[in-house]
């Protein structure tokens, strides 16, 4: 069995945090810059249902992307053992947007759930030594 030594240890351990934050920063940002660019698309009075589905169509790209990135980010700061690190962060961005609606499943509508059934995979692809 192969030991870790302490530095290396620490760097992983940051790698999965500061891959988590970034995907984070992503997320917020992303989001909110929709908001801005695109208000009448949440306001229940003024929009349509076709637009209220294209605004989720978008927030769903900014998260995937985020994950994608911040996949990239951890696999390129861990030392070893690239794929665990990547899946870690991934596992944790599933809880954060599962942790949006309380972990209540009935509470999504299809294209969130779809964008929550590949927060893992897509952070996973990003992760990905090509």
């Amino acid at each position: 069995m192969k030991e870790y030594p302490v530095k290396e240890i620490i760097r992983n351990i940051l790698s999965v945090a500061v891959g988590v934050l970034i995907g984070f920063v992503l997320f917020w940002s992303g989001t909110n810059l929709l908001l801005m660019l695109l208000p009448s698309y949440i306001y229940a009075n003024s929009a349509s249902t076709e637009n209220k589905n294209l605004y989720q169509l978008f927030t769903s790209g900014v998260v995937l992307i985020g994950c994608i990135i911040a996949g990239y980010i951890t696999a390129k700061i861990s030392t070893r053992n690239t794929f665990i690190h990547v899946l870690i962060t991934g596992i944790i961005f599933f809880f954060i947007m599962a942790g949006t609606a309380n972990f209540d499943w009935k509470e999504f509508n299809n294209t969130v759930r779809i964008t929550l059934l590949l927060t893992i995979p897509c952070t996973i692809l990003g992760g990905l030594k090509l």
